[in-house]
């Protein structure tokens, strides 16, 4: 509904593709594999899932670092024996940097910050900015702010929603989807 509210046709569509197919299309094994298997866990421990996108992304610069290193020799038959090693060489590259108690960096940026610099800002915001203010008067809205609206689909039309969604469906029974 966000998106259709906010005008994203292509991905209004898309959202309604999926929840089509993990609710009624699709057997449950198959639904269930569409709504999990969307992200990996290479270190192990809960919380710590990546995105298969960012995941190929990694797999490619690996890729590209050991094409790289072929420098010269680089050839259609090598990069198809570095493509098919990958990710044995992965797995030795993990392997030694465990051996050799080589840290990694997570990927993720922590940044320290005192509480009196919080609360500086926090100050700031709230003295100069008058960011809190928010008066019956105001109809809920944040002076700083006007251009956010109250409501995520304030503006859909859920008739037109219906009636977006019955076409949709019909256009699938038709194609077989």
């Amino acid at each position: 509904m966000i998106y259709k509210a906010n005008k994203h046709h292509k991905y209004a569509l898309a959202a309604l593709h999926l929840i089509a197919k993990t609710i009624s299309l699709l057997t449950p094994q198959q639904a269930k594999q569409l709504v999990w298997n969307r992200t990996v866990n290479n270190r192990g421990g809960e919380g710590r899932n990546i995105s298969l996108d960012l995941r190929l992304e990694h797999l490619v610069y690996l890729l590209k670092e050991l094409l790289a290193n072929l420098g010269v020799n680089l050839t259609v038959p090598a990069a198809e024996r570095c493509s098919k090693v990958l990710k044995a060489v992965e797995d030795l590259l993990a392997s030694v940097d465990s051996q050799l108690e080589v840290k990694r960096p997570s990927g993720k940026h922590t940044v320290t910050r005192s509480k009196a610099d919080f609360e500086a800002i926090v100050k700031e915001l709230y003295v100069r900015g008058d960011v809190f203010s928010n008066r019956a008067d105001d109809n809920r809205e944040y002076r700083c702010f006007k251009h956010i609206k109250g409501s995520l689909w304030g503006d859909l039309n859920y008739g037109q929603l219906n009636s977006w969604i019955n076409q949709h469906k019909k256009d699938w029974s038709k194609r077989g989807f």
